[in-house]
């Protein structure tokens, strides 16, 4: 049950419908030790704006579901690279980044 409402989530992003907004995806809940019939479904919040500091062209806000596309003409790109790119194209200064997921507060760049 749990994989078959995860695939249809992802069969919406297949399709191409995260262009139009949020309310076509939805969060579900299953509360299985209450039976079959405790099943629920629900927008997520919207994400929170975070301030930036920064004036345009650059970004004024950023929310957690934001994301930096890099166009390159190679895949690979050294962390220093990166570090370069970020404050060339955003007038900023980088001084951490951590891995994805990662539990411990280990910085891969400082």
């Amino acid at each position: 049950m749990v994989c078959g409402l995860v695939d249809i989530e992802f069969c919406k992003l297949v399709m191409g419908l995260q262009s139009q907004g949020s309310e076509k995806f939805l969060n579900s809940n299953i509360n299985l030790a209450a039976g079959s019939g405790n099943f629920t479904t629900f927008a997520p919040d919207p994400p929170v704006p975070i301030s930036t500091g920064l004036e345009a062209p650059h970004p004024e806000t950023f929310t957690s579901w934001d994301k930096i596309e890099i166009s390159r003409k190679t895949k690979e790109m050294s962390v220093e690279e990166l570090v370069n790119y970020v404050e060339k194209s955003f007038g900023v200064t980088v001084d951490r980044i951590f891995l994805h997921g990662d539990t411990e507060d280990k910085a891969i760049y400082n």
